[in-house]
């Protein structure tokens, strides 16, 4: 009887071991007729009526992962590697174009949504300026860096250690940031240490963002 049981066992082992192997061959097999014929957009913002901003992965990696809500820096769709921001005009014809990871000190990105940028003018200059950012911690914190447009050219907006950090709920790679005039922005971070919210103060002293508390 023993003999019989463990035969049976055996047969069964090698039968789910064997429709494994095929359900994996099989979707490599449906991984390997994914074609790319152009890089991914993952932004895509309207500035005026005329121009246009685009963020695009260009070399890296593209995959999903949904066993893992908490995870909210890597649930879902995910692109990470190298990316270009590109301004356009609305018939597509680019009027500037660069490495974004140049702009976060050329370390590899990740996003894992699609987003549009949030526009404001946070240092009152009458240019376009917006924020983008990386997912830093498990808090909902994102550390964020703060552009401007000038000219059809995409350049940084100096603050102070180079980024800030803000903790939200709902939004993530752009922020709104709050305003309390017209040179100022305020932003909150959720201090583990302290278990509470912290607001941090960000003033333009007309040649960058300087911290106060």
């Amino acid at each position: 009887m023993k003999i019989k049981y463990y035969k049976i066992f055996y047969i069964l082992f090698f039968s789910v071991f064997i429709c494994s192997c095929s359900n994996k061959q099989s979707n490599a097999n449906v991984m390997s007729d994914i074609k790319l014929d152009s890089p991914i957009t993952i932004s895509k913002t309207n500035i005026n009526q005329d121009t246009l901003v685009f963020i695009k992965l260009k070399a890296g990696r593209y995959y999903e992962d949904w066993s893992d809500t908490a995870s909210i820096g890597y649930y879902g769709r995910n692109c990470t590697g190298n990316f270009d921001i590109i301004i356009t005009d609305n018939k597509e014809n680019i009027l500037f174009k660069s490495s974004l990871n140049s702009f976060f000190s050329e370390q590899t990105l990740s996003f894992n949504d699609f987003f549009t940028l949030k526009l404001n003018d946070y240092n009152n200059d009458n240019h376009v300026d917006f924020t983008l950012g990386q997912y830093f911690n498990s808090c909902g914190t994102y550390e964020y860096r703060l552009f401007t447009i000038i000219d059809n050219k995409i350049v940084l907006i100096p603050v102070e250690n180079n980024s800030f950090f803000s903790t939200s709920d709902s939004e993530r790679y752009s922020i709104n940031l709050t305003r309390i005039n017209k040179n100022d922005f305020l932003v909150d971070v959720y201090s583990r240490e302290k278990g509470k919210y912290i607001t941090k103060n960000y003033y333009w002293d007309s040649k960058h963002f300087k911290y106060t508390e």
